[in-house]
C-alpha cells in the first residue's frame, strides 16, 4: 500500500525522530536512511484492513500533531507516549514495534553493527 506524499513525510519524521540520524554509534543510520519508510509502506500490506488503516491513521495523527507541537516530533511522540488515552499510547508502540523491524531488516544497518557476523 503506498502511502501519499504527506503520509510519507510524516512517517519520514516520525520514525527519524524514534531513531534520529547521527544519534549514536548502536544507531548508525537515522530510520529514513535506513529505509524504514518504504518497509512500513511494504508492511502495510500483509495486516488486515483495519490494522492497515489505524497505523495510517497514526501517522497522520501523529505527523500532524509532531508538526504542531512546539518542540517537534520527538517531544509530541514522548507527549502521546504518556497519555491517559490508551488508543494515543499504543499507537506510539506500535510504530515503534514497525520502526524496529524496518530498521534491523536494512543491510546496512545489520553490517555496521555486525549482526550477520559469523563466529569462527
Amino acid at each position: 500500500m503506498r502511502l501519499s506524499r504527506a503520509e510519507r513525510r510524516w512517517a519520514g519524521a516520525i520514525f527519524d525522530a524514534l531513531v534520529p540520524p547521527h544519534a549514536s554509534v548502536r544507531f548508525p543510520y537515522g530510520a529514513r536512511r535506513a529505509g524504514v519508510v518504504e518497509f512500513f509502506e511494504a508492511h502495510l500490506d500483509y495486516l488486515p484492513a483495519r490494522t492497515r488503516w489505524g497505523l495510517r491513521a497514526a501517522v497522520g495523527l501523529l505527523g500532524a500533531y509532531g508538526r504542531l507541537h512546539p518542540r517537534g516530533a520527538g517531544a509530541a511522540l514522548e507527549g502521546l507516549a504518556a497519555s491517559p488515552i490508551y488508543a494515543l499510547r499504543e499507537a506510539v508502540t506500535l510504530l515503534k514495534q514497525v520502526v524496529c523491524m524496518g530498521y534491523y531488516t536494512d543491510a546496512d544497518v545489520r553490517r555496521e553493527l555486525g549482526l550477520d557476523a559469523r563466529l569462527r
